[in-house]
């Protein structure tokens, strides 16, 4: 019996070596260009073996010697593969039709991941991520900024018992980074399974990448002998029963909140879980474990590696570090988690990640395999072959990055990337199977590093990147760990104490405005405005602001009637501008279109504003008791007895649509329910009634006079400027066409018409004045200012200073080109003001005003009776408003 099985395996593998051996010739024959390695008759390139216990750096290297001028095939037992490094080769591999599909390398993960993005092909693959992309919008990954703050805390807190002792910080930052996607994904916080899961995923991804390095194993039969096979069998088993118990129990919650009434789901935003989405979607039960298994496999030891090399390459880069450090300071301040909104804003954070991903980048190596013969220089590689990109060489080679082990992000300064090949960088891949978690991989990684380095200054015992050696796994890891030491840093040292409590609080004459914002953002200090600004950061991120583009595109709609009853009519429309972006303020505050006191409610706002100032200006006034004699006092009491009759009526009448909303929709375990409005969110936030009223009335007041003034601006100096005015036509055109709604992804596609907002709020900024008070001793260029000084910073005076705008009165929307941009002092254009109380509304501004023009520009041409800005006198009153009035001619194009 014995006999006969072994005379039937050595007749299988004598015609297994026997095809190998002529397939390999006629391979050598048909493709010349492609051989290079040493020939075996029957067993092809068998010194490839080799390579299989080679270390990371010695791979790369012998990739980068051997396939500098060419792609070149390795034959063995079978397996025809071909390495490519050059950007130009790899723009080929992501973007040619040929080389879509995954290679059967990637089956050696089917038991976790079979039938996921990773591992599908062609339609399948095409049908599947269509289905999924929505699942990676901001709309839902911003939803997720909270829990990634949470466990970045909650790093910092585990780094802070270390703090002051090197250790290897690797494996706190996965585990951690674990957590936080378990709880993004499945809804789970703290998990017992946590170190199962751990041990599973490790062992899965150091253990594959050795399998597909040694050739022999790629026989399953052969690989399941192994002890390392074993090794991995009993880990999958493992992860696979982890992820069952989470998406039975998941599963059950979902279907027991969506049982009653299907449509329930369908009108819930905010906080999904991952797995909610893919229930929703109707996939199989093992397609959605396969998706639930990438998402953790894929997600969390990617971006932990990332941190961590991030942290390493700074503590090897204390100047960098610092510089790091000064901007998180700038952005968020000792103490403001990060929102949504400020991911954007971190500029040079995004350099040093991106330096982080080219010199580590956490997958090094990917593979597709070809459907079809694929050109590259003239080299023909033939069907189904693997080609494996190795992205480690191509971040590495000098031949496109100079000094390549040099830790320098200013190479990602946009005109040195303007000037390397756009595949010279892929670590999140290219082309149409790029990495489909991209989005939430750079909030992740950009949360994290903010709130670490703002609290801890980081040192290793690595003093170049030479001495970091990586290890061969599916992910990248270092070899000897990431030794770091973490000394906490004293906040209030930061600078020239700016950012902290000496102009903590906001000046005594913004308390005239009296009970009308007395409990708002604007007036709170301390504690009690941070734990305020804290509770109010998620109303104005981009899933939320996101919500209200339709209502600013009708609105601008209502102003496009407007000027069409007045074609070719040279008047001052400041008003007209102000009174629709009123209406606008007044629908998104609190949800209706028409209000019979709207107009009454507008000119006691302005009564307000105009006598708060005036009165600033007359000190004596100051003093409560002289100001209660004058005809001011009089008007502004009338003004503010208004506001508390009318605003609570308008509260009230909301408060009982809301908590019919409640009733009919549903929030379980954090969800938030459907809300539109900003009344909405602040009865959400069970304040009390006497807040609401303040932050609602701070929302209006502050924000519909600034943005009517920027959009009249605009418009006034495209009118002057013809040739700025058709630019902006030109993009809007080329972007939305002459009928379609501008959509919120279009805003940030508006690069130009961004310009002339940036330039227009330089000349004329909605605010010229603003004001802080010194609650302690500070010192400015060797100037102590004494404690309790009022400082009025002059944002008119600096925006048309000389000293840092060239021939400042010229209207020149080219000063916001990037480069520009970084050589000016970053305080010199400060419309939203800076640092941590930076103006808390200037995502929804600048929506507004982008929109608004877009749709103006685009069905009028304009004109104006002003010869040049000049000729434009401005008038201080609370907001900046032109003494002459906005004159206007909107010409239908």
């Amino acid at each position: 019996m014995w006999l006969l099985v072994i005379i039937a395996v050595l007749l299988v593998l004598t015609t297994f070596i026997k095809s190998c051996d002529t397939h390999s010739i006629y391979l050598t024959w048909k493709y010349p260009k492609l051989t290079s390695f040493t020939y075996v008759p029957f067993l092809g390139h068998l010194g490839f073996l080799k390579y299989s216990y080679m270390r990371m750096k010695d791979i790369y290297d012998f990739v980068e010697r051997t396939c500098a001028e060419s792609p070149k095939m390795v034959y063995c037992l079978g397996l025809k593969m071909v390495t490519v490094y050059k950007p130009e080769h790899l723009e080929v591999i992501l973007t040619h039709p040929n080389t879509q599909d995954k290679p059967y390398l990637y089956n050696f993960m089917d038991p976790v991941i079979g039938n996921s993005l990773l591992c599908l092909n062609g339609h399948a693959w095409r049908t599947r991520r269509k289905l999924m992309n929505p699942l990676m919008q901001h709309g839902v990954i911003g939803s997720f900024v909270d829990d990634v703050n949470a466990n970045a805390e909650k790093l910092a807190e585990q780094f802070s018992s270390r703090a002051g002792k090197m250790f290897d910080a690797s494996i706190k930052i996965a585990k951690n980074n674990l957590d936080m996607f378990i709880n993004v994904i499945m809804g789970v916080d703290n998990s017992d399974d946590r170190k199962d899961a751990f041990y599973s995923i490790h062992t899965i991804t150091s253990c594959v990448m050795l399998r597909i390095l040694a050739v022999p194993k790629h026989l399953n039969f052969i690989y399941n002998l192994t002890k390392e096979g074993k090794l991995v069998h009993h880990a999958e088993e493992l992860g696979n029963k982890i992820m069952r118990n989470f998406f039975y129990k998941r599963k059950e919650d979902y279907q027991r909140i969506t049982a009653n009434d299907a449509a329930i789901d369908d009108n819930r935003t905010g906080r999904r879980m991952i797995i909610e989405h893919l229930i929703k979607l109707k996939l199989p039960e093992t397609d959605i474990l396969n998706e639930l298994n990438l998402f953790l496999v894929a997600g969390f030891e990617t971006t932990a590696f990332a941190i961590s090399m991030a942290l390493i390459s700074m503590a090897m880069n204390p100047d960098i570090q610092e510089k790091v450090y000064n901007e998180v300071m700038e952005i968020i301040g000792a103490d403001r988690s990060v929102s949504h909104n400020d991911i954007s804003r971190f500029v040079y954070m995004k350099k040093v990640i991106h330096e982080t991903l080219r010199l580590y980048p956490s997958v090094t190596n990917v593979g597709r395999i070809t459907t079809g013969e694929v050109e590259i220089d003239g080299h023909l590689i033939p069907k189904n072959t693997q080609v494996i990109l190795s992205i480690l060489t191509a971040h590495r080679s000098p031949l496109y990055w100079p000094d390549p082990m040099k830790f320098d992000p200013e190479r990602f300064n946009d005109d040195a990337v303007k000037q390397r090949h756009r595949y010279s960088f892929i670590p999140f891949l290219a082309g149409t199977r790029n990495c489909f978690g991209l989005t939430f991989a750079m909030m992740n990684m950009t949360i994290v590093l903010a709130i670490l380095v703002r609290k801890f200054k980081f040192y290793t015992s690595y003093k170049s990147p030479e001495e970091i050696e990586l290890e061969l796994s599916i992910t990248t890891k270092c070899v000897k760990g990431v030794p770091l030491r973490a000394e906490l840093r004293k906040t209030s040292s930061h600078g020239s104490g700016t950012q902290t409590s000496p102009f903590a609080a906001k000046v005594i004459h913004l308390q005239f405005f009296g009970e009308v914002v007395k409990n708002s953002l604007l007036l709170l200090n301390g504690g009690l405005w941070r734990q305020r600004r804290k509770l109010l950061n998620p109303l104005m991120q981009h899933g939320v602001v996101g919500c209200y583009t339709e209502d600013v595109n009708i609105y601008a709609e209502k102003l496009v009637d407007f000027f069409r009853s007045k074609p070719n009519e040279m008047f001052d429309a400041a008003p007209a501008i102000a009174k629709n972006n009123w209406g606008l303020f007044l629908t998104v505050l609190v949800g209706v279109t028409r209000i019979q006191d709207s107009e009454q409610l507008l000119h006691h706002i302005n009564i307000l504003t105009s006598h708060v100032v005036l009165r600033f200006i007359k000190i004596f006034t100051h003093w409560d008791f002289i100001f209660k004699l004058t005809k001011e006092s009089k008007l502004i009491e009338n003004t503010q007895a208004y506001f508390q009759q009318i605003l609570p009526k308008f509260i009230n009448e909301r408060k009982e649509i809301y908590h019919q909303l409640e009733e009919t929709e549903v929030s379980v375990e954090g969800n938030s329910l459907k809300r539109r409005k900003i009344l909405d969110h602040l009865l959400s936030l069970k304040l009390s009634d006497q807040v609401i009223l303040n932050e609602a009335a701070l929302f209006t007041v502050a924000g519909f006079e600034t943005t009517s003034l920027t959009i009249s601006m605009a418009l006034l100096s495209m009118a002057i400027h013809p040739n700025i005015q058709e630019k902006v036509y030109e993009e809007v055109m080329d972007i939305l066409g002459e009928d379609r709604r501008v959509e919120h992804n279009d805003i940030s596609r508006l690069v130009y018409l961004k310009k002339v907002i940036n330039e227009t709020l330089r000349i004329f900024p909605p605010v010229g004045n603003v004001a802080r008070i010194t609650t302690d001793e500070i010192e400015i260029d060797g100037h102590v200012i004494p404690k309790n000084t009022h400082i009025i910073l002059s944002i008119l005076t600096t925006h048309r200073s000389p000293l840092y705008w060239p021939d400042p009165m010229k209207f020149d929307p080219e000063r916001f080109n990037d480069d520009a941009v970084k050589e000016r002092h970053r305080y010199a254009h400060i419309p939203f003001l800076g640092g941590p109380r930076n103006c808390f509304g200037v995502t929804f501004a600048m929506m507004d005003v982008s929109i608004t023009l877009a749709v103006l520009v685009r069905k009028f041409k304009w004109y104006t009776t002003y010869k040049s800005i000049e000729e434009i006198e401005l008038e201080w009153a609370g907001t900046t408003k032109c003494v002459s009035g906005g004159f206007l001619q909107a010409e239908p194009r």
